[in-house]
């Protein structure tokens, strides 16, 4: 599977988690465990999509991945 695809696929992935996440907010509100569940995995899901598009996502010297996670751009 080429880079392209796979990019594209783990996108479809966030897509669905997304609406997973509304949907089970509207239903049981923002706090509930599930939501947050959901959106605990939409977050690895973004890590990991950021990941397979590391060679393209850098800003100045240092890609996204070299950055700690409490760093701002």
């Amino acid at each position: 599977m080429s880079e392209i695809n796979r990019y594209e696929a783990q996108g479809d992935k966030l897509e669905i988690l997304r609406r997973k996440m509304v949907r089970a907010a509207s239903i049981y509100g923002f706090d509930h465990p599930l939501v947050l569940h959901y959106s605990r995995r939409i977050d690895q899901q973004h890590n990991n999509l950021l990941g397979l598009n590391n060679s393209r996502a850098s800003v100045g010297e240092e890609s996204v991945s070299e950055r700690k996670s409490w760093q701002m751009i």
